[in-house]
């Protein structure tokens, strides 16, 4: 008697939709799988990421307790992938530099409080490798030092001292998503059944509205990203909108400086710092490209004097609280009972950061729902 497939859909096709398709296949070697997104070009959000895999803002209202977890857990995905589909999928382990001011509002002061960036250098340890000081050599050499005056704008601050700047050196993966995305989603497609050969995994151009849009299946995951907000009625759901620029100038080490950063690719290298909560608007705004090329020669002047390559914006999906990984119950049209979702969204600018370590969440919550389990 042939045995009854397990039916899936995933709703979104980013990095966090097919991630989670990836590891469901796998984890229920079994199953078919439909990845439905309203545009199945590759990756509209996640394509303008910078791929980093590190802590690069603090953890605030838009992450969760799990955020370094999922983190960790992501760095030792790159850290395991063979040298070969590393390449291939343009996942490369690189140098960076990373800067901070340290200092102390009057409140916190008063309390006996840890200077402000301390927590963000103790996720840089937890997230990179081989994280160290860097020498006062070193950030002479770099031209981080005090009376560099384009540094006080890049960081925030007001002012900067000789005793109040350092600099980590570490090292990071970063993830090119021009280059991991259509490798991740070749990976799906080559995907097929043991003996029929049938493909397991099936994209499908639709938009999703509501659950009943989707059709019979046993389990829904849910990576719609922004469409959340409508799809599940979550208000905490928002936008976050980001510019960056990518240009023609190699190098073999990412830089870090409050929320401006800029990080090598295969082909190119992308810079940028906004970070606007609340923005839909993806229209390219002149004064945030000053912004980012100000701020660029402050802290690698070469980058400025290099081929502007593309000037974009993405919004991302951020949430209150972080991202939603949790199992719901609801209705589907022409189905008896009620059909397991399991959410994965709203990592705003965290995408790469947290991907891995969120899929294997995910199969980990279908696993309990669907694999039998050994009584105790």
């Amino acid at each position: 008697m042939k045995q009854k497939r397990m039916k899936v859909c995933v709703i979104g096709s980013g990095v966090n939709g097919l991630i989670s398709a990836y590891c469901i296949a796998n984890c229920f070697p079994h199953c078919d799988i439909t990845i439905i997104s309203a545009d199945q070009e590759m990756g509209k959000c996640s394509k303008h990421g910078f791929g980093s895999v590190m802590i690069t803002r603090p953890l605030r209202i838009m992450d969760s307790v799990d955020t370094l977890k999922y983190t960790q857990q992501t760095r030792e995905y790159c850290q395991n992938m063979n040298q070969e589909d590393a390449k291939a999928a343009g996942i490369q382990r690189l140098e960076s530099f990373s800067l901070f001011n340290f200092h102390q509002n009057e409140e916190t002061a008063e309390k006996g409080g840890d200077s402000v960036p301390t927590n963000e250098i103790a996720n840089l340890f937890k997230s990179g490798e081989n994280v160290r000081q860097a020498t006062n050599v070193e950030m002479r050499e770099a031209g981080f030092v005090a009376d560099n005056k384009k540094l006080v704008e890049v960081m925030g601050e007001k002012s900067i001292t000789k005793d109040t700047l350092e600099g980590y050196i570490g090292y990071h993966y970063i993830v090119d998503t021009n280059l991991y995305l259509p490798w991740l989603r070749h990976q799906l497609t080559e995907m097929a059944h043991s003996t029929s050969k049938e493909k397991r995994v099936t994209f499908v151009d639709r938009k999703i509205t509501s659950w009943n849009d989707i059709g019979l299946c046993d389990l829904i995951i849910n990576c719609s990203g922004l469409g959340a907000r409508e799809l599940c009625d979550d208000p905490f759901v928002i936008p976050i909108r980001g510019q960056y620029l990518s240009v023609s100038c190699p190098l073999k080490r990412c830089y870090r400086a409050n929320h401006f950063i800029i990080v090598p690719r295969t082909y190119d290298t992308v810079i940028g710092g906004s970070y606007q909560i609340g923005r839909w608007d993806q229209q390219i705004d002149p004064k945030d490209t000053e912004k980012i090329l100000r701020d660029a020669a402050a802290v690698y002047p070469e980058v400025t004097s290099s081929d502007i390559k593309l000037v974009d914006v993405g919004v991302r999906p951020g949430r209150i609280g972080g991202p939603r990984i949790e199992i719901e119950y609801v209705d589907v049209k022409n189905v008896k009972s009620k059909v397991p979702v399991i959410h994965n969204y709203g990592h705003g600018a965290r995408g790469f950061t947290l991907f891995w370590g969120c899929a294997e969440r995910v199969a980990e919550l279908a696993s309990g729902l669907f694999l039998p389990h050994e009584k105790l």
